[in-house]
């Protein structure tokens, strides 16, 4: 810990009364944080509001995260530079950020033009991790535990954005007959994934329901057409969608057009994004039965590390699937229905154990789609 009047003058301020507090600014600025972790992190954004009484939140963040929380009701005003940001207007600035030294630094060499009304209340907490730099916000996260609440993530599209991705597809091709089913192939680490070959075989029997069309995004326009026409030995530009060059909203808007039907990946972050986008829309009356089936498939890495997949998919709306083995030894996929569970790698999914198990578990659900 740093020991400077900075840090001093926070410590012993003590923790705010929510109800004394109008103004906040929250800095999010996560350089580690993945796509998934940030949709779950911002979940919280909405008992914030609530904790402060309906105080006024303003964001400074980046272009990736304002991705995730564009529309989001809980912000009032957002800033994408901190140079731009009078902290010392606010009452309270919270600091969610994996770069607290630089932070740090840069509240103690600049010092701003501070408003009177303002000037000996601002603080500043951490809403990081509480080995963090800053006086961590020990009363929010204590609401946090005990409101409990489990009505998962959110996030906010706009009947614009809606209506965009809508003629989207159609500019792609799609009629109103086409059911589109976005496969999510990349991730942060080759061991999250099942192996190609299996894939592959999943792709072809996604592509044998009524009126598929398959959606890849195509991050880094390498040209996914030529690596899936090679693996299929097929022409894909009928029955493919690659989408080149996305930007992060893009890909989420998309997610959220009627035309999705299915979305089927690794454990990774647009599945989280999906699942906060129908959370949503089901708070504003959109019929379960326009729900795309969502689901995800997590092993346990070959590195031995291992997180709580229960933390992540627990409150979503995703089925989370996983390989585990019976008393025999026999393989069998199983449905993520507790925090207690014991997985294989996910390179011990085959493409029969995958598509056997959406046909007899989805079956209603995919015929309710119209997929088959």
């Amino acid at each position: 810990m740093y020991q400077t009047d900075l840090e001093l003058k926070s410590s012993r301020s003590g923790h705010k009364k929510s109800d004394t507090i109008a103004k906040v600014i929250l800095v999010v600025d996560l350089g580690d944080f993945g796509i998934g972790d940030s949709v779950v992190a911002f979940g919280k954004l909405k008992m914030l509001k609530s904790f402060l009484e309906n105080a006024s939140v303003d964001l400074c963040t980046n272009e990736t995260h304002y991705a995730i929380l564009k529309n989001n009701p809980f912000i009032d005003k957002v800033f994408f530079d901190r140079q731009q940001v009078d902290f010392e207007y606010y009452d309270i600035a919270l600091i969610f950020s994996d770069k607290e030294p630089e932070y740090y630094e840069y509240f103690k060499q600049n010092r701003q033009g501070v408003h009177k009304e303002h000037r000996s209340s601002f603080t500043i907490y951490s809403v990081y991790n509480v080995n963090s730099i800053f006086p961590y916000y020990y009363d929010f996260m204590k609401y946090i535990q005990r409101r409990n609440d489990n009505s998962g993530q959110e996030l906010y599209i706009s009947k614009e954005e809606k209506d965009w991705a809508e003629k989207w597809f159609q500019d792609a091709g799609c009629s109103k007959q086409d059911k589109v089913v976005v496969l999510l192939d990349n991730s942060s680490g080759r061991e999250k994934l099942i192996n190609t070959d299996v894939y592959f075989e999943v792709v072809k029997y996604f592509l044998n329901m009524n009126n598929t069309r398959i959606l890849i995004f195509d991050e880094s326009g390498l040209g996914r057409e030529k690596f899936y026409s090679e693996w299929l030995q097929q022409d894909v530009s009928e029955k493919f969608i690659f989408v080149k060059n996305p930007s992060l909203r893009e890909n989420i808007t998309l997610l959220a057009s009627d035309f999705t039907k299915l979305i089927f990946g690794p454990c990774t972050g647009l599945l989280h994004c999906a699942s906060g986008i129908y959370n949503t829309f089901l708070r504003n009356n959109v019929d379960f039965q326009d729900v795309p089936l969502m689901l995800t498939y997590f092993g346990t890495p070959v590195d031995g590390f291992e997180v709580n997949e229960w933390d992540w998919w627990g409150q979503s709306l995703v089925d989370a699937i996983y390989v585990s083995h019976d008393q025999s030894n026999k393989k069998t996929i199983q449905k993520l229905m507790s925090p207690y569970y014991r997985c294989s790698p996910c390179s011990e999914f085959t493409a029969e154990m995958i598509t056997d198990y959406v046909s007899k578990h989805y079956k209603d659900k995919l015929t309710e789609l119209g997929l088959t």
